[in-house]
């Protein structure tokens, strides 16, 4: 838990440039970095529990499920994160629920993408 804070903050300490495909540069501001890392770890928790669902091995079961009830800790600390900062600096909220949005999108045609997997075997 200490670490996660720690990252958090350092996160939170900076502003990072990222360049992007056509070589230009990409702003990454800290409600970036703290949704990005926060819809990172949402799509972690929904692969592992679509892995647990998957095998039949009741031991990589078990150890899928507690990975993702572990992650649950860590996606409430990023939310309370963002929420906080979308309160302090009220011109990120608008940013953020557009990334909301498109993590959505992206997280829909994952799983559909999974599903067709599935009927497909």
């Amino acid at each position: 838990m200490r670490i996660t804070k720690t990252f958090v903050n350092n996160i939170e300490g900076r502003k990072l440039l990222n360049k992007n495909l056509c070589g230009g540069i990409t702003l990454m501001t800290t409600i970036n970095k703290l949704q990005q890392a926060l819809n990172s770890a949402k799509g972690l928790q929904a692969d592992l529990k679509t892995f647990s669902m998957d095998t039949e091995d009741q031991q990589a079961k078990q150890m899928f499920n507690q990975l993702s009830t572990n992650l649950d800790t860590t996606i409430q600390m990023l939310q309370g994160r963002v929420d906080f900062v979308n309160s302090e600096e009220p011109q990120y909220l608008q940013q953020s629920l557009g990334m909301q949005q498109q993590q959505k999108n992206q997280q829909q045609a994952q799983q559909q993408n999974k599903n067709n997997q599935n009927k497909l075997r």
